[in-house]
């Protein structure tokens, strides 16, 4: 039997942390065997992936909400070109 590729998408509360929010989809993610992804995180995408790190997404996020150049993605585990986005 052929296994699903799948992805979640979630919304994070008004408040929480960056690194509550990359525990907590990092953590998501490997329980549920798919990609989690947050549309917006102060304005940054984040995709957690199973086997990812919680610290490795938080990281991610502050380079890239800090970056000059355009749209980013924040990942907990892949690089950029690796994750359909």
């Amino acid at each position: 039997m052929m296994k699903a590729s799948l992805s979640l998408t979630v919304e994070a509360l008004p408040g929480d942390s960056i690194e509550a929010v990359a525990e907590a989809m990092v953590q998501m993610a490997d329980r549920l065997g798919c990609l989690v992804r947050l549309a917006s995180f102060n304005g940054v995408p984040l995709v957690a992936q199973p086997g990812g790190s919680a610290e490795r997404l938080a990281r991610s996020y502050g380079a890239v909400l800090h970056a000059n150049r355009g749209a980013r993605v924040a990942t907990s585990r892949a690089p950029i070109d690796d994750i359909p986005v």
